[in-house]
């Protein structure tokens, strides 16, 4: 049942989207909704608007993935959804949620499909799953082996399995920890893929993605998310996977991600950064040649 279900907000100064998605749910919600206030920036007229929601203060602030953790460790139904202050959910949503909920029991990850919307809520894009099916293990894992489509705001998560995986590894600074806990919940649960939008997930245009993608540290997380999953592969899995699969798969992750820096970093600093970049951070050679392809597309643009 939707009772199940709690909502799970980190927010952090940004108190105009928060109130955006949180207009987004119903007044009815029968589940718990529950709201991180990273470094106590939600003004007390929000809080008196939602007096049915519990607002949490943290103080003093935490780091991204310390904060989510934090959020989700307040959770005490059996399932969450942990969406970024700035989502959307659809008039739909919560509606298809509780006729999944009928439908299928005892799973640990649950994904379905989403809108990209930009700052000024018009959709640029979207993302769903080709069709609804229940996958276990490594037949469930293959779908995002090489990348995560899927975004928070469209993830129904069990705690005791998100918990049993660790929670976020808080060793990431500011990306792929999410990544990795989505494909080790796939590769350790029961998952169902649905072929519905439910959310709306926002890009910025000048966001702190674009801003760290071309910098190393940016890549040493990228590399952190490779070596860490490839440990995982070879260390439990190893009976389905060959060495020369697990080089594929976090060769294509690192060319995925190089490729969205590549651009930048030759326009910013020419042909010479782009071979200090691949000198530090090693050339994907075990990529698919159609990803190698694109690769050097972008370098002779």
């Amino acid at each position: 049942m939707i009772k199940d279900l709690t909502l799970v907000i980190p927010t952090y100064n940004r108190n105009n989207y928060l109130v955006k998605l949180l207009n987004t749910i119903p007044p009815d919600f029968p589940g718990q909704v529950i709201i991180n206030d990273n470094g106590n920036y939600v003004l007390d007229s929000i809080k008196l608007k939602y007096p049915k929601y519990i607002f949490y203060t943290i103080e003093p602030q935490l780091k991204m993935f310390e904060n989510w953790n934090n959020a989700i460790s307040k959770v005490q139904t059996k399932y969450f959804m942990i969406p970024s202050d700035d989502d959307l959910f659809l008039e739909n949503t919560f509606s298809t949620i509780q006729h999944v909920f009928f439908e299928f029991e005892n799973y640990d990850i649950l994904i379905f499909g989403h809108f990209l919307i930009n700052e000024k809520d018009e959709r640029i894009g979207s993302w769903q799953p080709s069709s609804t099916q229940v996958l276990k293990n490594i037949d469930a894992f293959k779908i995002f082996s090489k990348g995560v489509n899927a975004r928070f705001p469209s993830i129904i998560f069990k705690k005791e399995k998100v918990v049993e995986m660790g929670l976020f590894d808080k060793n990431y600074e500011f990306t792929a920890s999410d990544s990795f806990l989505i494909q080790k919940c796939l590769l350790f649960g029961k998952s169902v893929f649905v072929a519905e939008i439910i959310s709306s997930y926002r890009i910025w245009q000048n966001n702190f993605t674009n801003k760290l993608i071309s910098t190393q540290a940016w890549m040493d997380n990228i590399k952190k998310w490779t070596n860490d999953l490839s440990f995982t592969l070879h260390d439990i899995f190893s009976k389905d996977f060959t060495k020369k699969e697990i080089m594929n798969i976090s060769d294509e992750i690192l060319a995925t991600n190089m490729l969205s820096s590549l651009l930048k970093i030759k326009n910013e600093k020419g042909l010479r950064g782009v071979l200090n970049y691949f000198k530090f951070n090693g050339y994907p050679k075990h990529a698919s040649l159609r990803t190698q392809f694109q690769i050097f597309i972008t370098l002779i643009k």
